[in-house]
């Protein structure tokens, strides 16, 4: 009898534990990407760090065009936040920068960036950004029309059904 009441309790607890155990995808995407809008060329990104499934969360990093940020967050279908540490030696905080709109699909590794801070759009396509300028990154995509399909395909998606 001891026997079964322990192996019980070993069963439940294992239950518990599986169930709290949160799943986190350790990403590193190194897809091709397109950047289409203003301009269109082939662009290199690599996004780097964990997505945690629970919280539906990425925190990590991200290197885009050659210009590497250090700390990014991102919720599916949400802002691409940017935070840059590098004012904390003066005693302030991080300065926080939008840097657009992000569609992923955690199923296929597939990302849709809409650039909309005007530094990373100068930085990437050489020119100042104008109010009517669009910029879109998409991955996995070797050209314009591919890069298109995964926008498209991405921002149909429901990023917050329950």
């Amino acid at each position: 009898m001891r026997k079964r009441m322990l192996a019980i309790v070993l069963l439940l607890a294992a239950a518990v534990l599986a169930g709290c155990m949160e799943k986190i995808d350790k990403l590193k995407i190194e897809a091709p990407a397109y950047m289409y809008g203003d301009q269109a060329k082939s662009v290199d990104v690599m996004i780097e760090g964990p997505f945690s499934h629970a919280d539906n969360l990425f925190t990590g990093s991200m290197r885009i065009g050659g210009k590497k940020l250090e700390t990014i967050v991102f919720t599916p279908g949400t802002g691409l936040i940017h935070y840059d540490e590098r004012n904390l030696a003066n005693g302030e905080g991080p300065k926080r920068t939008d840097l657009g709109l992000i569609y992923y699909d955690k199923e296929t590794m597939a990302y849709a960036i809409e650039v909309t801070d005007a530094a990373l759009y100068a930085s990437l396509t050489g020119k100042k950004q104008e109010d009517q300028s669009k910029l879109i990154i998409s991955s996995p995509a070797n050209n314009e029309e591919e890069a298109n399909a995964v926008h498209d395909r991405l921002t149909k998606l429901d990023y917050f059904e329950d």
